[in-house]
């Protein structure tokens, strides 16, 4: 993952605005990890501008995937009760069923 080696700086080089150019290109691939560490920017405003809508569907298309992670951030971003624009039907209770399923099949 590309974008890692930018964001971690055990790793490499801390280049920010390069690390989000690569999660989006492999979000946009089918990378799901991708798409959690673009949800997780958008949602404390890392870089970019803070954007809970955005932040919940990048969190929401990984989950639907698959991607335990995201499947949490989800639920937290429900739990707390957090405000957006968008109405969403899916509750919070949905998002965490889903984390303990996807989190059973990962080994979570």
């Amino acid at each position: 993952m590309a974008g890692l080696l930018y964001h971690d700086k055990t790793i490499g080089h801390v280049d920010m605005p390069k690390a989000i150019s690569f999660y989006e290109k492999a979000c946009g691939l089918g990378d799901m990890n991708s798409c959690n560490n673009m949800g997780a920017f958008y949602e404390n405003g890392i870089v970019v501008k803070k954007d809970l809508n955005r932040a919940i569907e990048l969190y929401a298309k990984a989950c639907n995937s698959g991607d335990a992670s995201s499947c949490s951030n989800l639920g937290h971003i429900y739990a707390l009760g957090r405000r957006c624009k968008a109405k969403y039907t899916k509750s919070t209770l949905n998002f965490l069923k889903r984390l303990v399923r996807v989190g059973s099949q990962n080994g979570v």
